[in-house]
């Protein structure tokens, strides 16, 4: 009677720990990012392939392709800024390049 008791409770156990497990394990595609925020807060973005998180208190969001985009700009905006050095960094649309270029004669 005991034994089988115990039995239940280790399979529910078991179980559980798998669900909790599986939650923490996201996978991203190439073409994919992620934001990844703990609490709430922004904690860093990450590329493709396997991403493990910790359950309840990690959350990430995917990114497609423009968003992702900017979200590399921006890390490497934070990359340069967090080097101490005195680098200043002025973030110029490339839209306005095409006009400084140039003309084709039509």
């Amino acid at each position: 009677m005991i034994l089988d008791y115990l039995t239940y409770v280790a399979i529910a156990v078991i179980v559980i720990i798998f669900i909790f497990l599986a939650s923490a394990i996201r996978i991203l595609r190439e073409y994919e990012r992620g934001v990844v925020f703990m609490l709430g807060r922004f904690t860093g973005a990450k590329g493709p392939g396997l991403i493990i998180l910790i359950p309840i208190v990690q959350q990430m969001v995917k990114v497609e392709e423009p968003q992702a985009m900017q979200l590399r700009y921006f890390a490497a905006l934070h990359d340069i800024a967090g080097d101490q050095s005195s680098t200043v960094v002025f973030p110029l649309p490339v839209n306005l390049l095409d006009h400084l270029g140039p003309r084709s004669a039509s």
